[in-house]
């Protein structure tokens, strides 16, 4: 599996592709506010940000779904999503719980937290 993310000019999509017969989109929604959320949150570190964005990317990729604030715009889209993850059976709750953190920005950010 690659992955490649493209700005496109209004918000990043990460290319998945699985083998050479498949591709799949997958988008977070406002990666750009997001990105300076974290920074202007007082989270100047790079592997933090990375790591969130990396977060929301796997939730993106293992759910099927884009990122954005219809799907992941509260505190019970966060609880619904990560029991999504947590009864596909494969993620760790160790895993569960880094993606709960960087929703959790998301939906901070979302809501002007």
């Amino acid at each position: 599996m690659h992955l490649k993310s493209v700005w496109n000019g209004r918000f990043s999509l990460l290319r998945v592709e699985q083998n050479d017969a498949s591709m799949e989109w997958r988008v977070i929604k406002y990666q750009s506010e997001f990105e300076g959320y974290i920074r202007d949150g007082g989270d100047k570190q790079a592997a933090s940000l990375k790591s969130y964005l990396a977060s929301l990317h796997s939730v993106s990729k293992h759910l099927g779904i884009n990122i954005d604030a219809k799907i992941l715009g509260s505190d019970r889209d966060i609880d619904e999503l990560a029991e999504r993850l947590s009864r596909m059976g494969r993620i760790s709750e160790k895993n569960i719980k880094h993606y709960r953190s960087a929703m959790q920005q998301y939906v901070n950010m979302v809501n002007g937290k």
